[in-house]
């Protein structure tokens, strides 16, 4: 009898049942050895999103900080006037604030997809 030209030799077979995983049953639940951990619920998720969302607001309120810092040191070698040095103080402020404002709203349409899932 001869073999069609996709037909594997006979070792082959046994070598493939060999190597391919195991797929348990057990009525309708289907399992298998390699199996994708299932998802945590939507709960856990939001919070993480929420620890996320808070480290981004900790970081931008260091980079206020340090922008502080750098403005105050130039005040205190008069290298800047300083009324100018309020005024660039108050515009740290406003991009912190809109960054913050930023994350908020990200965080919100997150939230809002994790609970469709």
């Amino acid at each position: 009898m001869r073999r069609g030209a996709n037909a594997l030799p006979s070792h082959t077979g046994a070598i493939f049942e060999r190597t391919t995983p195991r797929i348990a049953t057990s009525g309708a639940l289907t399992m298998g050895v390699n199996a994708v951990p299932p998802m945590p619920p939507s709960e856990e998720m939001v919070k993480v999103a929420h620890k996320y969302a808070e480290d981004a607001r900790v970081a931008v309120r260091h980079v206020r900080r340090d922008g502080f810092d750098v403005l105050k040191k130039l005040l205190k070698e008069h290298a800047m006037p300083e009324d100018e040095g309020k005024k660039h103080e108050n515009e740290v402020q406003k991009a912190t604030d809109d960054a913050i404002k930023e994350i908020d709203t990200l965080l919100a349409g997150k939230e809002k997809e994790i609970m469709q899932v």
